[in-house]
């Protein structure tokens, strides 16, 4: 509160109580506690802008000298210090400061004077009055004027030291090791506090920036250049440079001589497949012979052009492009690189590809020339998924002899002198062929493979089968399902004689042949997809017992023997009783009277038989 009615007064209308409120709060200042408390304030009671108004508007210089003190007195300290060089009022302040120096007062000039010794303790405050050049050259005036007293010109070079600008540095120090220069310098440590920056050049080419005082220079930097040329400047975080140093010749002996870099790459054009490039040569006193120039690290050419073509490239594509530069005794240069992209190519591809489907087996192929034409035009490559099936220089082809129902892949390309150029993709499918699973004439193809069946039909049809396969063929089964097998009527034939017998229509039905086995027709069953293909369950177990039966008897050397069923017999027996004895009893092949085979035929035969 009391502090408040302080900052309050300094604005005053009465000179006096303004004076009296300025030299308070420099005596309050002397004080670590009191201080404390006024820079706690200080900014929400707008100390520093009281002050400003005390040292600048009243023409008398009583006040501006108790406002100097009070200003003094507040930035001995780094936190005062950074209070007043942060405010907004600092330049009022430095404008009021010069109004004193040149106000020809003794007294306000060394309170002036003073106030600014303190403000450039730091070096922020070295700074900020650096930044106001009126006050700066004010100070030098009266530094050299005569009729300054001993006090003021003390205080006058202490601000001068402090605002000094920096010197020109000694020449640098070169020592020679073994492959190394050790290149050295003075550290400068000025009055002002501020940090320096070390910059050491070879000509015009900065090599090294930074506080050291010393760097180590291998000899490699002495491969591009017959020797250099060192010197050094400094400078400030203010921008306060130093002039450079004495030039000092280095020069090294035995190193082996490498030219530069090129410089400034860059490109003149770029199409699908080609890129044209100039560069510049490089800077130093090593003059290149040649320059080598690499696509992807793979070595194009060589040539003493500050410009080359680089052709045969795939368009759309992104390739890096690098320079290097020969010197004396086969020495190359690092590389100057830079990244191109080529262009899609497609206003030098053949345009308008079109496709037609001719059929399930043939595509008609028809295309224009390229839009743009580049180069001499060799022939057009036409392919069908991949695989050349046209090569020349018509714009048309069909391609026969295709898969049914399947796309292809169809896209042309333009070989020139310039490189391959190849169209945009196009698809087609070819048809499905309509006469798919028909029946065909005599001499017709063979047949294709039936469509697949729907997973659950053939399913089904899998189960059926296996269970049918699985049904038991013991003897006592046979014996069970004889009376099930249909009479087989068998055209008889001489033992011994290499005559097949005559085969019914009646055996082929029900698997009585080998031919027609009943469990090759169960496993073709399996591997076919057409449900209309397989037979009846009845049907399958006459096939599958006759042919068990059948081959238990081909193992004796006798024939088999005809099955008559009974009323076969009672029909042939009312008919003609006395021409065909009734067999009464069942035929054993075991018994050698009964080996002969017995067959039904004509009436003659039957006559025959009966007689004997």
């Amino acid at each position: 509160m009391i502090f408040g009615r302080l900052v309050q007064c300094l604005t005053h209308s009465r000179t006096d109580t303004a004076m009296n409120a300025s030299f308070t709060i420099g005596c309050l200042c002397g004080s670590e506690q009191s201080r404390c408390l006024i820079l706690a304030e200080a900014k929400e009671q707008k100390l520093v802008s009281g002050l400003e108004t005390l040292l600048s508007n009243d023409p008398e210089s009583e006040p501006g000298q108790t406002a100097c003190f009070a200003l003094s007195c507040l930035a001995s300290k780094d936190d005062g210090h950074a209070l007043l060089m942060e405010s907004p009022s600092l330049p009022g302040l430095l404008d009021g400061l010069l109004r004193l120096l040149k106000s020809g007062d003794p007294d306000s000039t060394w309170f002036a004077a003073m106030t600014v010794r303190v403000f450039v303790s730091r070096p922020n405050g070295v700074t900020r009055v650096r930044e106001h050049s009126a006050l700066e050259e004010q100070l030098k005036c009266l530094s050299v004027s005569p009729s300054t007293g001993s006090e003021l010109q003390e205080e006058l070079s202490a601000c001068l030291r402090k605002l000094k600008r920096l010197p020109k540095p000694s020449p640098v120090n070169v020592q020679h090791q073994s492959m190394v220069c050790i290149a050295s310098w003075e550290r400068l440590e000025p009055e002002s506090g501020l940090e320096v920056t070390y910059n050491l050049f070879d000509g015009d080419t900065p090599m090294y920036r930074g506080p050291r005082c010393q760097i180590t220079l291998p000899h490699s930097h002495f491969q591009h250049k017959l020797s250099l040329s060192l010197r050094l400047n400094l400078c400030t975080s203010d921008g306060d440079t130093s002039p450079f140093s004495e030039h000092v010749e280095v020069r090294v002996e035995g190193v082996e001589l490498r030219p530069r870099p090129p410089k400034d790459l860059r490109f003149i054009s770029c199409t699908a497949t080609e890129v044209r490039l100039k560069w510049a040569g490089p800077e130093g006193d090593i003059k290149p012979l040649s320059f080598q120039v690499y696509c992807d690290d793979v070595l194009l050419e060589t040539t003493r052009e500050l410009g080359a073509t680089v052709s045969s490239l795939s368009p759309d594509t992104t390739y890096t492009i690098s320079i290097c530069a020969l010197g004396p005794g086969h020495t190359s240069s690092s590389r100057c690189s830079s990244l191109i992209h080529t262009a899609d190519g497609q206003e030098h591809a053949p345009s308008g590809l079109v496709v037609s489907v001719l059929g399930c087996h043939k595509l008609q192929i028809i295309w224009d020339a390229p839009a743009v034409p580049i180069g001499r035009l060799f022939s057009y490559e036409l392919r069908l998924n991949g695989f050349v099936v046209y090569l020349g220089k018509e714009r048309m082809h069909k391609a026969c002899h295709l898969t049914t129902n399947t796309p292809y892949i169809c896209t042309v390309t333009a070989i020139t002198s310039r490189g391959r150029y190849q169209s945009r993709a196009v698809t087609k499918r070819t048809t499905t062929d309509e006469y798919l699973n028909t029946n065909r004439g005599f001499y017709s193809p063979k047949r294709q493979d039936l469509a697949p069946l729907p997973a659950r039909q053939k399913r089904e049809v899998k189960n059926r089968t296996r269970k049918l396969l699985s049904t038991p063929t013991s003897d006592s089964a046979l014996r069970k399902n004889k009376h099930r097998l249909p009479s087989v009527m068998v055209q008889s034939h001489v033992p011994g004689k290499n005559k097949s017998s005559r085969v019914t229509s009646e055996e082929k039905s029900v698997g009585l042949v080998s031919e027609l086995d009943a469990t090759v027709q169960l496993s073709n069953t399996k591997g076919s997809s057409d449900v209309g293909m397989v037979p009846s369950e009845r049907l399958i177990m006459q096939r599958r017992d006759c042919n068990e039966h059948t081959l238990r008897s081909s193992l004796h050397p006798i024939h088999p023997r005809p099955k008559i069923n009974p009323d076969c017999r009672a029909e042939k027996a009312t008919s003609d009783k006395g021409r065909l004895p009734l067999i009464n009893q069942q035929i054993n092949h075991h018994h050698n009277i009964h080996r002969k085979r017995l067959v039904m035929g004509s009436r003659v035969n039957s006559r025959r038989k009966g007689g004997l």
